[in-house]
């Protein structure tokens, strides 16, 4: 009860308390908000950077295992057009994109 006389007895003080404890709690829940979407962020340029890095690696394969037999152009074409239909696809977000299954996943 005597602390809550005092503060009663400053209310300039009690009003600038609570607006800096207010300001404070704003704050850490702000800041715990961007860092959950800066870690979503980054997760999903990790998974990209990961999918370009195995579309790569599997140019570099098909090159090396295909090259001079008869469906090698075929190969390439194919792998043109995953490039071409899903890694370069801009118009849907990232996000949607890693979360959604493809139309034809028999899972």
């Amino acid at each position: 009860v005597g602390a809550i006389g005092m503060l009663m007895a400053d209310e300039a003080q009690f009003v600038q308390n609570f607006l800096t404890v207010i300001g404070l709690l704003f704050s850490i829940l702000a800041g715990n908000a961007y860092s959950a979407l800066y870690e979503q962020q980054e997760a999903i340029y990790f998974a990209l950077f990961q999918e370009v890095s195995e579309a790569k690696s599997l140019l570099e394969q098909t090159t090396l295992v295909c090259q001079g037999r008869p469906f090698y152009q075929a190969a390439l074409h194919y792998i043109r057009l995953y490039v071409k239909r899903d890694l370069r696809q801009l118009d849907v977000p990232p996000a949607q994109l890693l979360s959604s299954k493809p139309m034809d996943d028999p899972l």
